[in-house]
Formats: C-alpha cells, sequence, structure tokens
C-alpha cells in the first residue's frame, strides 16, 4: 500500500481510494481471445516469416507484435500506442437459412477519415473524404469472410469480379453448403453474374434501373402481374418476374435472368393527403434463385442486416479512423480488425443462453460492444501460486459464470 496516494471523498460513507500493489487487471477475457488464437496456427505462421532489413528491433517476434495489436483491436483500440496501457503489467497480455443456403453479403461501406492527409483517403460517394472498403460477411449470424480496404473514390464495382472469386473460394473452404450471394444496386454488373453463375452460386442481386423507365415497368405490371395486394388506402403493391436477356461482355456470355420486381403505386400518401400524380416507385433484382417472389423480396431485405455489422466494425472497434497514414498499413489493420471482429463474435455467440444476465428480450446475436465492456475489459485479481497465473473475478461480476463457460468452451485448460 501506498499512502501518498490515498484520497478520502467527501461521502456520507467516508470512501477511501487508494493505490495497492495487488495486480487487478481491466481486461481479464484476454485470456480467451488469446486461447482462441492458440488453437491456430496463425501465430506460428508469423514468427516464420522473414524480418525487413528496415526493422529498429529485429529481437520483436511478428507473432508478438500481431498478437499485441489483436489483443488492443478486441479491446476497440485501434491505436498503436494504447499498448503502452499494459506497461505496468507486462506479465499479463457457418450458419445456414431455412432454405439450406448460406448467406453471403457483400457491401461497399465508407469510412469517415476527413481532414487528414492519408494515402488513399478520398471523397467518397456519401459526400466526405475517407476509405470506402469492400466488406462480406458469411452466415445469419454476421462472421466476416473478406475485407479489402479501397481508396474513397473508387467506383464500388472496380476490383468486385476478383474479390466475388475471392470470397467464393474462402466460403468453400468453410461450408459445402450451396451459398447465395447478396449485392446491393451497385455491383447488379452482368460481370458479377457471370462469376457467380460459373461457381454454382445462387444470388440476390439489386438491380440498378438506370435509362429503364418507371412507367414502362408500371404499365407492364398492370397488364401481367398476377400478385396485387392494397395494404391501405391509395397505396397498391404489384409483385411478380419477368425474364431478360443480358450479355457479359467480360466473359463474353449470355444468360436468360430472372428479375423480380416489386412496384409501389400511391395516390394517397401515409399523411392521407391526395397526390395529384401517383407516385411510382419500382424495384427489381436479378435472382436464380425459384422460390416465390415474396420471398425473393424477404431474403433480399435481410441484406440489410450487414449494415449492423458495418457499425459494429467502425463504432464498436474503432475502425472507422483507420490509424497510419500508409495504405498499405491501412489494409493490413482492417484484416487483423476482422480477425479480432470474428474472435469478439464467436466469444458473443458463445454466450447466448446459458447463465448470461437477464436480457430485456431474447437476442440471436450479441452485439460487439457489449462483448468488449462485459467480457473482454472485465476486471480480474491476478495472483501466483504453484507455478500458475490465476485470474480471481469477483462475486459481484454477473458475467462471471457465462465466463467460465466461455473458458471451457474454448478448451482452456481446467485446473
Amino acid at each position: 500500500m501506498n499512502n501518498n496516494h490515498r484520497i478520502t471523498l467527501n461521502t456520507n460513507k467516508n470512501i477511501i481510494v487508494e493505490f495497492t500493489n495487488e495486480r487487478i487487471i481491466p481486461a481479464s477475457g484476454l485470456a480467451v481471445v488469446g486461447a482462441l488464437l492458440g488453437k491456430s496456427g496463425f501465430i506460428k505462421k508469423l514468427n516464420r516469416m522473414d524480418i525487413t532489413s528496415n526493422r529498429s528491433q529485429h529481437q520483436i517476434k511478428n507473432g508478438d507484435i500481431v498478437l499485441t495489436y489483436l489483443g488492443m483491436l478486441c479491446m476497440g483500440k485501434p491505436y498503436f500506442e494504447a499498448v503502452h496501457e499494459m506497461d505496468d503489467d507486462k506479465d499479463f497480455y457457418k450458419t445456414a437459412l431455412a432454405n439450406g443456403l448460406v448467406p453471403v453479403d457483400i457491401d461497399v461501406t465508407p469510412m469517415d477519415n476527413s481532414k487528414s492527409k492519408k494515402e488513399g483517403v478520398s471523397r467518397t460517394y456519401k459526400g466526405f473524404d475517407g476509405y470506402a472498403p469492400v466488406m462480406a460477411y458469411i452466415g445469419t449470424e454476421g462472421y466476416a469472410i473478406n475485407f479489402e480496404l479501397r481508396e474513397g473514390k473508387q467506383h464500388c464495382q472496380k476490383g468486385t469480379v476478383e474479390f466475388l472469386q475471392e470470397t467464393i473460394k474462402l466460403c468453400h473452404k468453410l461450408t459445402d453448403k450451396p451459398l447465395l450471394i447478396r449485392l446491393d444496386s451497385g455491383n447488379d454488373s452482368i460481370d458479377n453474374v457471370a462469376v457467380l453463375m460459373d461457381t454454382g452460386c445462387f444470388f440476390i442481386i439489386k438491380r440498378n434501373l438506370r435509362r429503364e423507365s418507371t412507367d414502362d415497368w408500371f404499365e407492364t405490371a398492370k397488364q401481367y402481374c398476377q400478385h396485387v395486394t392494397s395494404p391501405r388506402d391509395g397505396k397498391t403493391i404489384y409483385i411478380g418476374s419477368d425474364w431478360k436477356t443480358v450479355i457479359s461482355k467480360q466473359f463474353n456470355k449470355e444468360f436468360i435472368l430472372r428479375t423480380g420486381y416489386e412496384i409501389t403505386e400511391r395516390t394517397i400518401d401515409k399523411y392521407g393527403q391526395f397526390n395529384l400524380v401517383p407516385d411510382i416507385e419500382v424495384e427489381t433484382w436479378w435472382t436464380n434463385l425459384g422460390d416465390p417472389d415474396e420471398e425473393i423480396i424477404r431474403l433480399y431485405h435481410a441484406h440489410g442486416e450487414c449494415e449492423q455489422f458495418h457499425s459494429e466494425v467502425k463504432t464498436d472497434m474503432d475502425l472507422e479512423r483507420l490509424p497510419s497514414g500508409k495504405f498499405a498499413t491501412n489494409a493490413l489493420i482492417l484484416e487483423l480488425g476482422m480477425i479480432a471482429y470474428n474472435i469478439l463474435r464467436m466469444i458473443g455467440q458463445g454466450t447466448i443462453g446459458g447463465r448470461a444476465p437477464r436480457q430485456k428480450r431474447d437476442v440471436k446475436r450479441r452485439r460487439l460492444r457489449t462483448v468488449i465492456s462485459n467480457l473482454i475489459m472485465m476486471a480480474g485479481h491476478v495472483t501466483m501460486h504453484a507455478r500458475q497465473l490465476i485470474i480471481g473475478l469477483g462475486k459481484s461480476n454477473v458475467w462471471r459464470h457465462i465466463f467460465s463457460y466461455i473458458c471451457q468452451k474454448y478448451a482452456v485448460t481446467n485446473a
């Protein structure tokens, strides 16, 4: 105990704050992160890599650097300077849909890096300066399968054919089940369709109407559509499918594709105001599924869930403003962020059910912010006994039982 660092708070209970020499660490959950990484040969492979001649400290292994940084990322601290917070204690530190298809959601998400001079930062389609990485997630629980950093000004279709091919290969290493690839309208190129058809994937791709007339689509729907509903006065919805012949210029192939559509006519707005001219909204999709039109629409709307995954990467892990001024370094950091993201996702999914604290409602996926705050940044009392490092969790910690379960689940050795 050090009496030089003792403060008495002016409260009714006369609370005293003091410094002690006891080892109490703020991030006991990193033990689980280490256990997960230890089950793979990732760090060993890094250590076998050659160290470049311009490395300032050759005695530090590649694996040690990456392992340390992954720990920082799992705490939501992407800036490497945060490692110095641990200087005082150096001794410690694939689900399918109901139809049997495994969804793979691919989307571009701009990252705001305004007021910086980082390499590759430029104007994005969102109207700010930053990067525009493309991210792919597999399964219904949001595991990351492939991230690629891109310059902000890069068109979302540029490089997408190669990204698709790489992502599909990675997915096939994880599952033998058929894949359902879902893409936004910025990636409705027939070249993407050619790749997906060639690899035997199912797909739903929202179409960009470009120069197609909404009035022509509306007239076609009124004439041929068999599924017409009116959810309220002044609103009529037409749902159906058409067939179009398309050509991939890059692969020189011709396809006849199913084109699903949902056309909404509004003569009265939601406030009861009559429109002088009917408001026509047209949404269409490329697909090779044989499901009913309503199911195609439902499956595509589920694609919007990947926006939540983007938010967790950028906000919960604080990776939106990448720390380096060099593009290649930031690309590596994003790749490491994907590994950390999956580790946190795996830990979070392992807490569903069991003796987890009560929630207001049942959850199917635990947000990374919750995992970081409750399971990674978990205070623990560290002691050494019989050549073992023991982490003690207090009885007031309501997450201690689920933490113990996670440790056992991921093959941490029992005493």
